[in-house]
């Protein structure tokens, strides 16, 4: 395709009849089209040119609200789900649904991917915090466990966020006798887990692929194939 304007502040419009689409791999062919546009001088020689190739298609992106997100683990034939620490405490409802839908819940509590140094503030501040959501989600059928944290007792380990002698003391403090204890008092039927992934705390080498959980990254970061997984 050729095509010519001698005016630059001008604007057309090219309609192609019948377009072959684009599509992205798995769902179609990959058709792709030469464009080329010529900037010409009054007696027609080339000033400028531009040339591309280019791919026809419409790309939208759906920002609504997914409001069938548990029923579609359950489709999936999920019967587990895991409520990440660097996110929220759901609200009520959202237990609601798993207990209608048999979905266990693993609760992380909302720490995540970092170090903290305790005082008195917040100690104050985990203790409450804790209770008040413990107290709020303990009588869900779908509760299956307490977690701690995500990856903070690996990190912490291997010094990811520069950790200093006091908060690798204050991990342990935090997540295996603070939390814990309010747990075992205020729910002592739902089991409590330290960390993820980890052997059972302590820092006895959390990423013991045959203790414990394990995040294994290598078909992510690693671009490995996700049959991988199969040897693990």
């Amino acid at each position: 395709m050729k095509f010519c304007n001698q005016v630059a502040e001008e604007q057309f419009r090219i309609a192609i009849t019948d377009p072959k689409l684009w599509w992205p791999h798995g769902y179609g062919d990959q058709p792709l089209y030469q464009v080329e546009v010529s900037l010409l001088s009054e007696d027609g020689k080339v000033l400028d040119s531009w040339k591309r190739r280019i791919g026809l298609r419409t790309i939208t992106v759906n920002t609504d609200q997914d409001g069938k997100l548990l029923r579609d683990a359950v489709w999936a034939n999920h019967n587990c789900i895991r409520v990440w620490g660097g996110g929220y405490y759901p609200e009520d409802f959202f237990f609601d649904l798993c207990d209608e839908l048999g979905l266990l819940v693993w609760q992380d509590f909302m720490y995540a991917c970092a170090s903290y140094e305790l005082d008195d503030e917040f100690e104050r501040n985990i203790i409450a915090e804790t209770i008040e959501n413990v107290r709020r989600i303990r009588h869900h059928a779908c509760l299956a466990l307490w977690c701690g944290n995500n990856e903070m007792e690996t990190q912490t380990l291997d010094g990811i966020w520069l950790t200093t002698a006091k908060q690798k003391a204050d991990y342990t403090k935090i997540y295996e006798y603070i939390i814990p204890k309010i747990c075992k008092t205020e729910d002592p039927a739902t089991f409590y887990w330290p960390s993820s992934p980890s052997s059972g705390g302590s820092y006895d080498n959390p990423w013991d692929e045959a203790r414990g959980d394990a995040h294994y990254w290598d078909v992510w970061h690693g671009e490995k194939p996700f049959t991988d997984y199969r040897k693990y």
